[in-house]
């Protein structure tokens, strides 16, 4: 699972500024409350800095610092530091788009092939069917059939650069993105610190408030600096801001006060988008969003190795989240984009329990804390078991919770794969088929927790099922019929088996990969 790619060690130097800090005598506040949990996880999953801030009733009311902007030369971070923000840049797009709707240059019903998009780069492989359309892609619903399963997938989402490049009449190679964002978003706002890419000019004043990134060295276990963070000059629909907590508080206020679209084009994009068999998801255009104790919420993630930021807006009482990392584990353990859920980040739910008291169970933060330690325990080899143990506390607590759909639950009880909890994947995965509910990465997840406790043929059930699943992007398609494919030859089912390998073959040569690696997959063939 992607979960075992994508882990960080701490930086014993980091963990002081990291430490509970109490005010003797004093009955802590919420807001200190929210400190030292932010504080205390940011220690656990060793974050080398982070700013987080509050914003309420149209301030910025919090902001916290700590840690290093730079490991090496030792620089404190501070409020006014420049971050990669990822997919956060996501939600910009979503609202330019509604500014088109509403402006009616666009409607989200047509089809993405009324824009450019083999001119702009794209590859006609990467659109399985002709009838995608906007809302599709802005949904990340228009993989496989358009409109059946939300998958989410950041890079789809730059499909609609096209729309921009024609409404703009700009047809300057990956400029009318940022024009358009330009005018529209940061200009009209005042957001002096956000920054459409890594400038390319090096005399860039700002440049020195752009935090150093770190990722993972696998083999060392230790952070290293991201090398390729100042090649990214280029702003995408879907990645390519930076910006600072004082410039995304400006942004939640505007939307607070319905300043860059109306209120109903905001509720459009917020609304959970209706799947074809009248499911709701968890994505609306360009948003997550779900009810937390009969609370809207809505929030988006941003996520690579060296960096990563999360947004969470409780729109009923004008407040908003800000938290942003120089490095990924702040979002890699909770699967945010698997599952949707706000409930498995630790931050997201210190920030909840803050603003919406009494709201959340003592088995929501187990819930969240499970999958914080399980990263932890693989990535850092502390707290051996506590993972299974709060696995083992939910079942007893709220046996209910393995009776839903919950695609981050069945990642990691496949992930331990302990035929202990071998009834409760059983519900989750009867309620995920139940459900109508399908990622090739989760039915993935299902099959290697089946062929791992010793149940082929639960395996080879959604082994198939992902490989009869057409037109899904993802290593997970590959894998599955690579798996099944050589499963069916040992069974003595030649020709059902070459059929899966043979995508396979075919799947190589359209990615662009070496001829030898072709052959290779060839020789699979034969039984």
């Amino acid at each position: 699972m992607p979960m075992a790619r994508r882990r960080f060690v701490q930086i014993a130097a980091t963990a002081p500024l990291f430490a509970s800090r109490p005010v003797l005598g004093a009955e802590p506040s919420a807001d200190d409350s929210l400190r030292s949990n932010i504080r205390l996880n940011a220690g656990l999953l060793g974050l080398p800095g982070f700013v987080a801030g509050v914003v309420r009733e149209g301030k910025l009311s919090l902001v916290q610092a700590d840690g290093f902007a730079d490991l090496e030369s030792r620089t404190p971070m501070r409020q006014d530091h420049i971050f990669y923000v990822a997919s956060l840049t996501k939600t910009f797009t979503a609202v330019m788009m509604m500014q088109y709707v509403q402006e009616k240059k666009i409607s989200l019903d047509d089809y993405l092939l009324d824009y450019p998009f083999l001119s702009v780069g794209f590859t006609a492989d990467r659109l399985f069917d002709p009838n995608v359309t906007l809302k599709h892609v802005l949904s990340h619903t228009s993989e496989g059939k358009p409109g059946d399963n939300f998958v989410y997938n950041g890079g789809r989402y730059n499909f609609v650069y096209g729309v921009f490049e024609k409404i703009s009449g700009n047809t300057n190679n990956y400029k009318s993105h940022v024009n358009e964002f330009n005018k529209r978003i940061k200009e009209p706002l005042g957001l002096t610190s956000t920054l459409p890419g890594h400038p390319p000019d090096a005399k860039d004043l700002r440049i020195p408030r752009i935090v150093t990134s770190y990722a993972l060295d696998g083999g060392r276990k230790t952070l290293k600096k991201d090398a390729g963070v100042s090649g990214a000059t280029n702003l995408y629909p879907g990645t390519g801001l930076l910006s600072t907590v004082d410039d995304l508080a400006k942004y939640m206020i505007a939307l607070d006060e319905n300043r860059l679209i109306t209120s109903e084009s905001y509720a459009h994009i917020t609304t959970p988008y209706i799947l074809n068999d009248g499911r709701l998801s968890q994505y609306g255009l360009g948003w997550s969003t779900q009810k937390v104790g009969g609370h809207a919420v809505h929030w988006h993630y941003g996520f690579d190795d060296p960096y990563s930021a999360l947004l969470v807006r409780l729109p009923e009482k004008k407040t908003s989240f800000i938290f942003l990392s120089n490095t990924g584990a702040a979002c890699a353990p909770f699967l945010l984009g698997w599952g949707a859920n706000v409930l498995t980040s630790s931050f997201a739910v210190a920030f909840l329990d803050s603003e919406l008291p009494g709201v959340l169970s003592d088995a929501d933060r187990d819930y969240s804390r499970m999958f914080l330690t399980h990263y932890t325990e693989g990535a850092l080899g502390r707290n051996p078991g506590e993972a299974k143990r709060l696995l083992g506390k939910l079942r007893s607590t709220e046996p209910a919770r393995f009776r839903k759909n919950d695609r981050v639950m069945i990642s990691i009880l496949s992930d331990l794969s302990n035929p202990a909890f071998s009834e409760e994947m059983d519900s989750l995965v009867a309620a995920y088929r139940g459900s109508g509910d399908f990622h090739p990465d989760i039915s993935l997840a299902i099959a290697n927790y089946y062929g791992k406790t010793g149940k082929p043929a639960k395996r080879d059930v959604f082994l198939r099922q992902i490989a009869d699943h057409m037109g899904y992007e993802g290593g997970a398609t590959r894998d599955a019929c690579v798996k099944l494919g050589a499963e069916l030859l040992r069974s003595g089912k030649t020709e059902e088996g070459r059929k899966y390998l043979w995508r396979v073959v075919r799947d190589a040569q359209t990615k662009g990969e070496k001829v030898e690696s072709q052959e290779r997959l060839v020789q699979a063939l034969k039984p």
